[in-house]
């Protein structure tokens, strides 16, 4: 799987010089040829569609992956097409490939039939707006164990590296006498 994964890669990468080669070459033969608007356009919608396409790619292999991580050797659930759609539309988009595998680990946890918790569409548009390090600061903060911290406060001086709970001294510290907030 990793090597097929590496040569569809070196594919993609190859492909896509080759794009960018012919975006340049029609833009350069445009200006001798003064060739319509439609023809720079048209190899711009190409340049789009298969970087979109190589984020499919890399989606499904990824998905692929989480689904035998999670012990499926394939979905044991239908997603419905209200979800799915928005959900291949947001996952082809993502740049990112750490955000883009949170896509992945939603389409799985979503065709999962054992996986407790239902996916929902507000869970996509909150993804979709999601940065590189806001997704990380949410890790960080949510690896805390809730019953430690939903009382005693975290510590988010060091983020986006670490946080820790708020130890009892420095709740003294902070509040002034006897008043909490």
């Amino acid at each position: 799987m990793e090597e097929e994964s590496k040569a569809v890669q070196e594919v993609a990468k190859t492909a896509g010089k080759a794009i960018d080669a012919a975006r340049e070459a029609g833009g350069f033969i445009a200006r001798f040829v003064s060739g319509p608007l439609e023809q720079g356009i048209g190899i711009f919608e190409d340049h789009l569609r298969y970087a979109r396409w190589e984020r499919q790619l890399r989606l499904m292999l990824r998905a692929e992956e989480l689904l035998k991580q999670s012990g499926l050797s394939s979905p044991t659930k239908p997603i419905p097409l209200k979800l799915m759609v928005p959900l291949l539309q947001g996952a082809t988009l993502e740049d990112d490939d750490g955000l883009q595998d949170r896509w992945a680990m939603l389409m799985v946890n979503a065709a999962n039939a054992s996986f407790d918790t239902e996916i929902r569409r507000s869970y996509l548009d909150i993804l979709e707006q999601l940065t590189p390090l806001e997704a990380q600061i949410l890790d960080v903060l949510y690896a805390l164990p809730f019953e430690q911290s939903q009382h005693a406060g975290i510590v988010t001086v060091d983020l986006p590296r670490s946080v820790r709970i708020k130890e009892e001294k420095e709740m003294d510290l902070l509040e002034p006498s006897g008043t909490s907030f």
